[in-house]
């Protein structure tokens, strides 16, 4: 991509949302390995603020002052030990540090949505949000029923707007999606 071939020599690819992220990472800090993953370590600082946020909402301020110490921790702690143990961090080329920040907005957006069912913009969101997930690693799939499901449990939720809901949801997911998927079946 970085020479003008496009990811994957411009053929399908399954998963494109990280070698994409990777391709501006090289961009915006050259061709250092070392530069690249201090960047993207920079970026993936958002986490340990993501959960404190959902601790914060679920319990208080406290509590999400202290998970995010952890993470913090954790953090450090990874970055440390990648020559001992096989542990997926901020550091290191893998999609599983950024599978955990979207699956970390998905949750929270969803929290906040809980809160406010009838902000119809959060559902487009965190609709928007998965698709993206879809494109970094299949597995966040799991959470497919239950985001789907979720307006029709939702006490709060006039009858109508349920299903409104679960179109804008459809409609986030298929947004993010269908552009890129149209470019590959061109």
């Amino acid at each position: 991509a970085l020479i003008g071939q496009g990811l994957n020599n411009g053929k399908a690819y399954n998963r494109p949302a990280y070698p994409a992220f990777l391709v501006y990472i090289h961009i915006l800090s050259g061709q250092s390995y070392a530069n690249n993953m201090g960047l993207q370590a920079a970026i993936f600082a958002i986490f340990p603020a993501l959960l404190y946020l959902l601790s914060k909402l679920l319990s208080n301020r406290s509590t999400g002052i202290a998970v995010a110490t952890i993470i913090i921790f954790r953090g450090i702690n990874g970055v440390a030990a990648t020559n001992l143990i096989n542990l997926a961090n901020q550091k290191q080329m893998l999609t599983g540090f950024p599978t955990a920040i979207l699956v970390g907005l998905i949750l929270l957006i969803t929290l906040v949505w809980l809160r406010r069912p009838n902000t119809v913009a959060l559902a487009v969101l965190m609709g928007g949000i998965f698709g993206l997930g879809i494109y970094l690693r299949q597995t966040i799939l799991g959470f497919f029923p239950v985001i789907l499901l979720l307006p029709f449990f939702v006490s709060k939720l006039k009858k109508q707007r349920r299903l409104i809901v679960f179109t804008l949801l459809l409609l986030g997911i298929i947004t993010f999606g269908v552009p890129y998927e149209a470019k590959n079946y061109i």
